[in-house]
């Protein structure tokens, strides 16, 4: 599934359409800081306990908090990858 970036030209429904272009941000006078929560499952392989709330800095992290390739772990490194794509 893709994701369009545009409204195209061969809309001929009424309505109201929105374009939003992120890519530009966080690149103003005074980015703003922001938080993601991620909730989902860890492996038998975490190192920290369930239900508790816990900061990640690196992809290394998200591996050895929650163990590698868990949904917790990839979730962790594509925001990681996303947050320094967009600020």
């Amino acid at each position: 599934m893709t994701i369009q970036t545009s409204v195209p030209v061969s809309t001929r429904k009424p309505g109201t359409f929105f374009e939003f272009n992120i890519a530009n941000a966080a690149r103003g006078l005074v980015p703003l800081q922001s938080r993601i929560v991620l909730v989902g499952m860890q492996g038998a392989a975490a190192t920290k306990t369930a239900l508790e709330v816990n900061q990640i800095f690196s992809e290394a992290d998200a591996d050895l908090f929650y163990g590698q390739g868990t949904e917790l772990a990839l979730m962790a490194k594509f925001a990681l990858r996303s947050g320094k794509r967009f600020g």
